[in-house]
């Protein structure tokens, strides 16, 4: 049963239309749910809007220049007024806790290894580190294998992370670095026993979420986004952030590892808006063109939008933004879906976040497309 599921949750796709408009743009690939699936398959439905563009900054930025930043290119051009500065700020912990490069760890030759992993033959030496000679050192300055990612600080809200990550060494403009792997360890998983499936710990980055600073080092924001709807992150839980391979332009540029321990504080709960029987139009589903929303919660970090599980797999959308008092709008970075919590049998809880974290008492409405929903 569990092999069913999991071949038919592989072949999850979105569709080649879609892709191409998202290409158009955001002009980076996106994964993104856009047809209905059959009921008793999992489903967690990742969209990730990204702008592209790496630059170099002219001091050390930390998390709120980022949100500054953001800001700007998402409010026309505006200043951040204060009291989203303080939000921010109120919701943001300093960690400032490292790790060196690991070499990576290789999986054990087993004798049903397929082509691509075969088992050790006898006379054959055991695997060893990866050789980082053809590492260009004028990029990662001095030993590749001494490189030091550093976890300066996290923002926090209900269901949303965000991590800032610095990377030492000297790194070339005007490309794009991420990591092959970046997960959380620790962190809310949405588990369906019936059907052997676990969701979470994965983390995401945008195209212009990398940094090079004045010393040639690199900053990274990545994203955590709960798959579970039940989580409250502000409670607080000890974490790893687990970081294997740093790319440039999708190749590999070091290979390694790095696991950072850490401890999210206990933070204080925002406040959100609640509203409820919201009818909407939506796509992807047999036999169904508008469903009635029982529930819209709106947080300083991003919304949910609950439904019947009858109405499960509907695509999620694209365009949506909160709207503040001075009409500015902040859209979503992100999105996924999941049941609230059996499979097939508990409510749709579809979940966006916000680009930048906001100060919930200025806004407004939220708009989902064409539609706008005012914020009484």
């Amino acid at each position: 049963m569990r092999t069913i599921y999991q071949r038919a949750f592989d072949h999850v796709t979105a569709s080649d239309h879609l892709k191409k408009e998202v290409l158009e743009m955001t002009k980076q690939e996106q994964d993104i749910l856009r047809r209905r699936i059959p009921r008793a398959v999992l489903i967690a439905a990742v969209l990730i809007l990204v702008l592209a563009g790496t630059a170099v900054a002219v001091s050390v930025p930390g998390i709120q220049d980022w949100f500054r930043q953001y800001w700007q290119e998402t409010a026309g051009d505006t200043a951040m007024p204060a009291e989203q500065e303080e939000a921010i700020g109120q919701m943001t912990q300093s960690v400032g806790t490292s790790a060196g490069t690991k070499a990576p760890e290789t999986e054990p030759a087993t004798a049903n290894a397929g082509p691509a992993e075969e088992a050790e033959k006898p006379g054959e030496s055991e695997k060893t580190a990866p050789d980082h000679t053809d590492v260009p050192e004028a990029i990662l300055g001095g030993d590749p294998s001494q490189t030091t990612v550093t976890l300066e600080s996290v923002t926090v809200g209900e269901k949303h992370l965000w991590l800032l990550l610095h990377v030492s060494g000297n790194f070339e403009p005007g490309k794009t670095y991420t990591f092959a792997r970046a997960e959380l360890i620790g962190a809310p998983e949405k588990v369906y026993s019936d059907l052997g499936i676990k969701v979470g710990k994965g983390l995401t980055q945008g195209a212009d979420s990398c940094k090079i600073l004045e010393d040639g080092s690199l900053q990274i924001m990545v994203q955590y986004q709960s798959p579970d709807p039940n989580t409250d992150l502000t409670a607080g839980r000890a974490l790893c952030l687990h970081l294997e391979t740093l790319l440039m332009e999708r190749e590999p540029l070091l290979e390694g590892q790095w696991e950072i321990p850490f401890t999210l504080e206990q933070g204080t709960l925002t406040s959100s808006i609640k509203l409820e029987n919201i009818l909407l139009p939506v796509s992807g589903l047999e036999g169904a063109s508008d469903v009635t929303f029982q529930e819209m919660r709106v947080f300083s970090t991003g919304m949910e939008l609950i439904c019947d599980a009858e109405y499960a797999g509907f695509t999620l959308w694209t365009d949506v933004a909160l709207i503040l008092a001075d009409g500015s709008e902040i859209p979503n970075s992100a999105a996924h879906a999941s049941w609230e919590g059996e499979a097939e049998k508990s409510r749709w809880v579809a979940d966006y976040t916000w680009k930048v974290p906001v100060a919930l008492e200025q806004a407004a409405a939220v708009r989902i497309g064409g539609q706008v929903i005012p914020l009484s």
